[in-house]
């Protein structure tokens, strides 16, 4: 039998934080999923689900700029499969929304400028131009299966449950280290005292 298991990324400071936390005894603080140099936006909807949101931002009455694609998106995807279509329209009608976009990312940032039929975005929330620029995608945290410390295969609810249970080991081991180093020392101590 198989199993699926998807840990999403998590800042490593936060995690630094909550292991001191748990050193001085109080509770950690709830984590959201990070990843490096993301400028969008990252929102828990439920313990098990986050949405992760791009950014885009009107430049004028006809155009917007996209700066930021949602996590896990490529660029060379994104534009085949909705910047294309927006100028192209779909297969049972002549609509499009699009007239023209340039593309000037690079390899660090996000950059494209979107040109739109006139008056196509008059009336127009930023729920209906999210949706229309597919700028979400849901992270899932309920699939993070893990071997866990008798080896066998654990899911676990959170992040925070992994963290204690890390936190719990890595203080025994420590524990074990210095219980030998202690011998080791002493054992020296009464070589050199002989």
């Amino acid at each position: 039998t198989g199993y699926a298991t998807k840990v999403p990324n998590y800042n490593p400071r936060e995690i630094i934080e909550n292991l001191k936390r748990l050193i001085r005894k109080d509770d950690p603080l709830p984590m959201l999923p990070w990843f490096k140099s993301f400028t969008g936006e990252i929102l828990e909807v439920s313990p098990e689900r986050s949405v992760v949101s791009g950014r885009a931002y009107h430049a004028g009455k006809d155009t917007m700029v996209i700066t930021e694609l949602p996590i896990r998106v490529w660029t060379q995807s994104y534009k085949e499969s909705v910047l294309e279509p927006l100028m192209k329209g779909s297969e049972n009608s002549d609509s499009y929304a699009l007239v023209d976009y340039k593309d000037y990312t690079d390899e660090s940032t996000i950059n494209y400028l979107l040109k739109f039929r006139p008056d196509y975005l008059e009336n127009k929330d930023d729920a209906f131009i999210c949706n229309l620029l597919k700028l979400q995608t849901t992270i899932l945290t309920n699939q993070m299966v893990l071997f866990d410390p008798s080896g066998t295969l654990h899911r676990y609810a959170s992040a925070l449950d992994i963290l204690k249970e890390f936190y719990c080991i890595r203080l025994q081991k420590y524990i074990h280290r210095k219980e030998y180093m202690e011998s080791f020392l002493y054992a020296e101590f009464l070589k050199l005292s002989i």
